[in-house]
């Protein structure tokens, strides 16, 4: 495996090396670290981590990787050095889009198969990512080229993993059939709930978990409280996670005057998030709909549903439709604070309770790591014996 990224951790890639690991592969995986503090090699159970440090600048060269190669000779000197290490290399796995030219070299190269796991819709993702929509960024970054770029590494992988069946749908017709969508979805055995749920009282607890950028949505939610406020004064929202537009939400907030409304938490371990939604009432995924958006697969979506919190999720395609699909919550227009405030309200006067117990039988049931798994399982399976 190969991943452009100080590891651990990494939820879904953890989830993805202990799956392969139980079906009896052994993984070695590529990362990076940028300091000598973590060591260059790890032995763990089952698969060993291979780190390389690289500075901030070499780092930095990867928004131009398709115009420039040093991040790509950085990547070849190091990934030379593990073929020759470990001798019986199978498969190269490259998670995500950037480094998938890697696979296309060592499968011609080595004579190894060329697996490509798309976590993201990297194309769409840079189009709205802010240090790419810089003068430099555009000078380093041309999106008709990532898009291009896309569709020959899909087309020369053999084989491709995607997070959502959106997603599928969106490169299938450059991918063929060699596409196997293995969804986000949260591993029951490593999930771990503690607390007691939260005591009844006379307050809404309002949560979102995540990253905070623009894209995320959060600012919607803030512009909605004044309205939602008038209809259930006793609201109070919860904000838990960081990011670059922190300041400007919690500007927007005082700007508002919903201050004394909201909470933020900054960033906090995977499991005090879970404890955090284990006391709230209602979970939000307010994400800008976009060509990115309509393709994931958020893990929030499955924790919230797990922890057994109904959800208000804007109508980006791949959540509306499991939202819709299980009856586990409600969609709002997306970019409007007033279909969100109306929603809020209007869940509030509808049994939650029946909504949440929906979204958790259905991950019991289906939406969970240890059903997923069996296609990524399957997977290796046909490609390494065909």
């Amino acid at each position: 495996m190969v991943l452009d990224k100080v590891f651990p951790p990494d939820e879904r890639v953890e989830k993805e090396i202990e799956s392969l690991n139980s079906a009896g592969y052994e993984v070695a995986i590529a990362t990076l670290k940028f300091n000598q503090q973590l060591p260059d090699e790890e032995q763990k159970e089952g698969y060993r981590i291979y780190r390389r440090i690289i500075s901030k600048f070499t780092y930095k060269t990867s928004v131009g990787i398709l115009k420039f190669p040093f991040y790509f000779r950085f990547w070849k000197k190091y990934l030379d050095t593990i073929f020759q290490a470990e001798k019986n290399i199978r498969v190269i796995h490259i998670h995500d889009l950037p480094l998938a030219k890697l696979g296309i070299y060592y499968k011609r190269k080595r004579k190894v198969k060329f697996i490509l796991d798309l976590h993201e819709n990297w194309p769409a993702l840079l189009a709205t990512s802010h240090h790419t929509n810089t003068p430099l960024g555009k000078l380093l970054s041309s999106n008709r080229q990532w898009i291009e770029y896309e569709k020959k590494m899909i087309g020369e992988a053999d084989s491709i993993i995607a997070v959502a069946d959106e997603m599928k749908q969106r490169i299938l017709p450059y991918a063929g059939n060699n596409i196997t969508v293995v969804e986000n979805a949260i591993s029951l055995k490593r999930i771990n709930i503690s607390t007691k749920p939260k005591i009844e009282d006379n307050y809404l607890d309002l949560i979102y978990t995540g990253g905070i950028n623009y894209h995320r949505g959060v600012q919607i939610v803030i512009q909605a409280l004044p309205r939602i406020i008038e209809k259930i004064p006793n609201i109070r929202f919860h904000v838990v996670g960081s990011g670059a537009y922190m300041e400007r939400i919690m500007t927007l907030t005082q700007e508002t005057g919903v201050g004394d409304y909201v909470t933020f938490h900054g960033w906090k371990s995977q499991q005090e998030v879970y404890e955090l939604i284990n006391q709230s009432d209602l979970a939000v995924i307010p994400h800008l709909k976009s060509v990115q958006t309509d393709n994931s697969s958020p893990n929030k979506l499955y924790q919230y549903m797990y922890i057994e919190k109904p959800i208000l999720a804007s109508n980006c395609k791949s959540i509306e439709r499991v939202i819709n699909k299980v009856g586990c919550g409600l969609i709002y227009a997306d970019q409007s604070p007033e279909d969100l405030a109306n929603k809020i309200i209007e869940m509030n006067s509808k049994d939650m309770k029946t909504m949440a117990k929906k979204g958790k039988n259905a991950v019991l049931n289906k939406y969970n790591w240890e059903h997923e798994q069996k296609k990524l399982i399957g997977l290796y399976n046909d490609i390494v014996n065909n």
